[in-house]
């Protein structure tokens, strides 16, 4: 089978596939029925690729979007596809500040081990106020706000 997974990439929009069970629109009775944060999961990863040396490590992190582990039951609308994007880019930005960091010296395995997870607690609370605010990008103000944290960190994304 087929697996979905993204990994970020400045050019590339992030799109549901809508033929995925996961990813089927629940009729609006069923949704307005249902606390919102079921409804939708959205599941991002840092990989981290380390190579050690008896002097050090040296580390390539990426930021990968797993469809096949989210799920989204909402229907599309203007906003969506933003909602959905900006999640996975505040996973980049938190990527390249670890990234910075590990390129700044020579780190052993133990200390990559525990900046890593140090960026993925930082990650887990930059989202869930993220999620917190936007409301799945039903709030418009906030919603822009994010964007504007985004394209400071990662510049103009081009859609």
């Amino acid at each position: 089978g087929e697996n979905y997974y993204t990994f970020w990439d400045s050019t590339r929009q992030i799109t549901l596939n809508r033929s995925l069970p996961q990813n089927k629109v629940y009729p609006p009775k069923k949704i307005n029925g249902t606390i919102r944060t079921i409804l939708y999961r959205l599941e991002v990863e840092l990989l981290l690729d380390i190579i050690c040396t008896v002097e050090s490590c040296r580390c390539r992190a990426y930021t990968v979007f797993y469809e096949w582990r989210s799920r989204f039951h909402l229907p599309t609308e203007k906003h969506t596809s933003t909602f959905i994007n900006l999640y996975v880019d505040l996973y980049e930005t938190e990527r390249r500040k670890m990234q910075r960091t590990l390129d700044s010296r020579k780190w052993s395995a133990a200390q990559v081990d525990s900046v890593y997870k140090a960026t993925l607690r930082s990650a887990r609370a930059v989202t869930n106020r993220y999620l917190g605010e936007v409301k799945a990008g039903e709030n418009k103000r906030a919603l822009e706000k994010w964007e504007e944290v985004v394209r400071k960190e990662l510049g103009k994304r081009e859609n």
